[in-house]
């Protein structure tokens, strides 16, 4: 046993696997982070905007017929 190596990575086999390796997670830290914040956009505005609608109403003296459309998104014309 005296003579066995450890199982360890020696130093010129593992600089290259972690050089493919990172190469391949960077990207998707990107998309995965878009994503992210995509998603908490959309829980914004189904959670907490309905919520906050009554003292929008109040704040802008609108009717709740006006306040309805705020949650949807806007759309614009071409001109």
């Amino acid at each position: 046993m005296a003579d066995s190596e450890s199982a360890v990575y020696s130093a010129r086999v593992a600089p290259g696997l972690l050089a493919s390796a990172a190469q391949s997670i960077r990207p998707n830290t990107k998309l995965i982070a878009l994503l992210s914040i995509g998603h908490f956009v959309v829980d914004l505005n189904q959670g907490c905007l309905p919520a906050l609608l009554p003292f929008l109403k109040t704040a802008h003296q609108l009717s709740y017929a006006a306040a309805r459309f705020l949650p949807a998104p806007r759309v614009h014309e071409a001109r």
